[in-house]
């Protein structure tokens, strides 16, 4: 007797993450916000790398709401994951994603030359 196999979709993408309420200074250089993801059936696994180059900087803002808006997908249920700094890995803290938006939490960071990881996995 011959079974029926389920397929699973399997997909991946890249794009532009759009930031709002960063402290940003672009002192002559660049600052960008790129995210991948891969989805997995309804599994989504999301990194954004937030680079600097030049004399620019970036942090989270003073009051902690920074966020990446817009996002390819949302999440249903509020989602926790976390930064890094991918040179040194030595600045490390949480994120949250709830809907289309991932919340950068707390003011800790602050980036130049150093690009930093942003990473989240839930079920959309």
């Amino acid at each position: 007797m011959l079974k029926a196999v389920q397929t699973i979709a399997y997909e991946t993408g890249t794009g532009t993450a759009t930031r709002t309420g960063f402290t940003e200074t672009p002192g002559g250089g660049t600052i960008t916000s790129t995210y991948h993801y891969t989805k997995i059936g309804r599994l989504v696994f999301l990194n954004i790398t937030l680079t600097c180059s030049g004399g620019a900087t970036i942090g989270a803002g003073p009051s902690g709401t920074a966020a990446f808006i817009n996002l390819p997908f949302a999440s249903p249920q509020y989602a926790i994951g976390e930064y890094m700094n991918t040179s040194n890995l030595s600045t490390t803290g949480p994120v949250g994603m709830i809907s289309s938006t991932m919340y950068v939490c707390g003011a800790g960071f602050a980036s130049s030359s150093d690009p930093y990881s942003f990473s989240v996995v839930f079920n959309a």
